[in-house]
């Protein structure tokens, strides 16, 4: 995202700010914001909108030292270049101690001077913004660390999702979190989702009016396909912030500044996706953060997968253990003796009729066992029969020597 970088400069000489403003927006990268005491700029800096300041060393009520222990307080790392006619070389080795990244002295040649000024600022910035990468990029590899430990540490699927997106949240210190599933199709276009469902949320401050929430939460969302479609082709979207991914019913609201969109793949296919925004300030995505932020995602599609799998094997043991027990109540049902064997001879399966052959109090008792432990019964194998169970389930045929029995499955319990 190619956004403009904030430059806050403080200066008590209105001529000096305008110079430097002009000189600096000359390259299209910067926009500065001039003010002309201390106090006006601590207020400005509240606002988190500003990558470097640049400020005067004389000046009334607070100088330029006593602002930048101010500015130390609240940001350790935004940069801060003395800009001042003062040389004395107490103050630069005070600046430096207290924190300063640059000192230059005015005076000498106007456009030699600005050059080196612009050059620093440009700097400082560069140097700021790889530390930061650098320490998000580490943060979002520990919250995969910990996020895998939450699914591998059997806590509830839905639990640990909304855990994880927090965590994710806080590591890249967004303002909003959002994981979304891709939902129902386009009917101009089979290939292109034409809504996507928020799955789990997580917002750093309270940014949007609650029936905004509300309606993100609970409804299906509208997107543009013009928009999902990197996405779908699996590419992170690092989007304009004039974009929005889907539309918004709730226009006029507050707009995000910054968004970066990953997409979460199931089964090697796009589920969903991971959505990432800054509403308070703008933000430069870097290319360490991006790759950290893919195997986010990574993460939370194999997270998903394997929950669908563990899903489907329930689901599976479910209906197994329930056609099971329908055709164990079906073979009791039957007067011949049914009976099953491994290949040591022992029972594995055995019938009503055959348990009572055997004096066995219940199915049960002659699994595992083999028929010399019944020795005042003996199952001659005269009888053959047989168990079908039709293609799609619906039947089950038992046949013996005495004839063949169709049974007509209605229901599973």
């Amino acid at each position: 995202m190619n956004s403009k970088i904030r430059v806050l400069h403080v200066d008590d000489e209105p001529v000096i700010c305008d110079l430097t403003k002009l000189t600096l927006e000359r390259g299209g990268k910067l926009t500065v914001d001039a003010v002309h005491s201390a106090q006006e700029a601590l207020e400005l800096l509240q606002t988190g909108q500003y990558s470097c300041i640049i400020s005067d060393y004389e000046m009334p009520q607070m100088n330029g030292l006593d602002f930048l222990k101010e500015v130390r307080n609240v940001d350790k790392l935004i940069p801060f270049i003395l800009f001042s006619g003062r040389g004395r070389e107490t103050v630069i080795i005070d600046a430096i101690n207290t924190g300063a990244d640059f000192y230059i002295q005015k005076g000498g040649e106007p456009k030699a001077l600005f050059a080196e000024l612009n050059h620093k600022v440009d700097y400082a910035i560069q140097q700021r913004n790889t530390r930061l990468a650098l320490k998000r990029r580490d943060s979002v590899l520990e919250a995969i660390s910990l996020v895998s430990n939450l699914f591998l540490g059997g806590e509830p699927f839905d639990k640990a999702i909304i855990e994880a997106i927090t965590l994710f949240g806080l590591a890249t210190e967004v303002d909003t979190v959002r994981l979304f599933k891709l939902e129902e199709k386009s009917e101009t276009n089979d290939n292109i989702p034409h809504f996507i469902r928020n799955v789990a949320s997580w917002i750093r401050i309270s940014i949007h009016k609650e029936e905004r929430e509300e309606y993100i939460r609970t409804n299906p969302i509208q997107v543009k396909p013009e928009l999902i479609s990197p996405i779908l082709n699996g590419k992170p979207l690092i989007a304009d912030p004039s974009k929005i991914l889907y539309l918004d019913p709730f226009r006029g609201e507050l707009s995000a500044k910054s968004v970066a969109i990953f997409p979460v793949f199931v089964n090697q296919k796009v589920w969903g996706l991971i959505w990432f925004a800054d509403y308070i300030s703008e933000r430069n995505w870097t290319g360490v953060e991006i790759d950290a932020l893919l195997a986010a995602s990574s993460m939370i599609g194999s997270a998903i997968q394997q929950d669908v799998m563990k899903n489907s094997l329930i689901a599976a043991k479910e209906e197994y253990a329930s056609m099971y027990s329908l055709m164990r109540r079906l073979c009791d049902t039957v007067p011949d003796i049914l009976w099953a064997k491994d290949n040591e001879g022992k029972f594995i399966f055995i019938n009503q009729a055959g348990a009572e052959f055997l004096k066995a109090p219940d199915t049960r008792e002659p699994v595992g066992r083999s028929e010399s432990d019944f020795p005042k019964t003996n199952i001659t194998p005269c009888v053959s029969s047989n168990i079908y169970v039709s293609d799609h389930s619906k039947h089950i045929l038992v046949e013996t020597d005495s004839g063949k029995t169709d049974f007509e499955i209605l229901s599973v319990p």
